[in-house]
């Protein structure tokens, strides 16, 4: 009775398994049944994930005629990464305003005269990070670029009657920021100029200008024609 038992525990303590080959023949092969069976193509080592940050980027810094005051250019060493680095995100204190896979960027969402710092975080595919050095700029303040306009005439020659003009004095020069409101006044005394550069005007701005001719008698002329300018 114990001999059965043996032989039955023994059956169960196994599995038979019937392997079919390509030429149509068959093979038996006994795997325990505590034994683990792996499937075909299949592997059992595990994969190992990716937690290996980039290097830091180094040297962060401003680039060269940077900052100005509408804009910081900023550059930095490439970082380097067991795998590969994905890109750089460019950080304006606590605030993320690129992300880039380049080692430079300008920002040009900054103000004249203020103080701003910077940071350059890398990052791989697996988001591992590491951040550059704090890079602390200072913008400079706006320049007050003045403008100027040149303005040139003829000469008069004659009076409204049409007789010759021989008591010229001077001349008047209007100019305002509407053709209908020339309110800023300039008066040459020497008759001899054609031309006059009038400066410390305010830059991008268009101005209109007209002239007029006074004589001895202190009589003066109509406007000229209303000329406009735009200063740089």
């Amino acid at each position: 009775m114990q001999f059965f038992m043996l032989i039955r525990y023994l059956l169960s303590a196994v599995v038979l398994l019937t392997l079919t080959a390509c030429d149509g023949a068959t093979s038996e092969s006994i795997i325990g049944a505590d034994e683990p069976i792996i499937a075909s193509g299949a592997s059992s080592d595990p994969v190992t994930p990716d937690t290996a940050a980039p290097t830091a980027p180094a040297n962060l810094r401003t680039g060269a005629g940077s900052p100005t005051s509408t804009s910081v250019a900023l550059t930095w060493n490439a970082s380097t990464d067991n795998v590969a680095v994905t890109g750089y995100r460019v950080m304006r204190g606590n605030t993320l305003i690129s992300t880039t896979a380049a080692t430079s960027y300008t920002d040009t969402g900054v103000s004249a005269g203020t103080n701003y710092q910077y940071t350059v975080i890398a990052f791989d595919a697996a988001n591992n990070a590491t951040s550059s050095n704090v890079l602390a700029v200072s913008t400079p303040a706006a320049t007050n670029t003045m403008g100027v306009a040149t303005l040139n005439w003829v000469p008069p020659t004659e009076n409204t009657n049409s007789s010759v003009l021989s008591d010229l004095s001077s001349y008047k020069i209007y100019y305002g920021l509407s053709p209908t409101s020339l309110s800023n006044t300039i008066v040459i005394n020497n008759i001899g100029l054609t031309t006059y550069v009038i400066e410390n005007l305010n830059a991008s701005t268009t101005y209109h200008f007209a002239i007029t001719a006074i004589n001895n008698s202190g009589v003066e002329s109509d406007f000229s024609n209303i000329v406009s300018k735009t200063t740089i």
